[in-house]
């Protein structure tokens, strides 16, 4: 029984890892046109370096892009203008898409033990179904600890350029 559990687990999170997989990224390299065709209020996460050569990064929203140079609006809601040569490389913001494939170990966990408690051997047995339950509950902390995860570190973003 709990073989057919453990083996349940492994290949629903081999099924939903599967169809979590992200788009194709755009090509990433030295190409500005890239950041020139996306919308105004695109959330980006720019690497440039200061006026005194020190690295810096930056989340804002995109606000004009022109030949030399860049444009957006910090969360303060302060325009901020860098020139493209100070620019390192800019990357698009991709937070919720990150949450989401982040819930995936979680909701194959509790898929899994959905599926054991469906099945005939496990109905009307207690221990079977404080098992699956004790499994659903830890599901949900993985779930929410995946989302979190990947909210926070937006591991799914996509860099979009990079300076030559």
């Amino acid at each position: 029984m709990v073989r057919k559990l453990v083996l349940t687990l492994l290949i629903s999170q081999a099924l939903l890892a599967t169809a979590q997989q992200p788009a194709p990224q755009p090509p990433a390299g030295s190409n500005w046109r890239n950041v020139q065709i996306l919308p105004v209020d695109t959330p980006i996460d720019v690497r440039f370096f200061n006026e005194k050569a020190k690295r810096q990064r930056t989340v804002c929203k995109l606000q004009s892009v022109g030949t030399a140079s860049l444009t957006c609006l910090t969360g303060f809601g302060e325009g901020k203008t860098m020139q493209r040569t100070a620019i390192e490389s800019i990357r698009l913001r991709r937070r919720v898409r990150s949450a989401l494939i982040g819930t995936a170990p979680g909701a194959a966990i509790m898929a899994g033990s959905g599926i054991a408690l469906a099945t005939e051997k496990c109905q009307g047995q207690f221990l079977c179904g404080l098992g699956a339950g004790v499994t659903l509950i830890l599901g949900g902390f993985v779930v929410q600890a995946g989302a979190i995860t990947g909210a926070v570190t937006d591991f799914a973003g996509s860099t979009i350029y990079t300076a030559p």
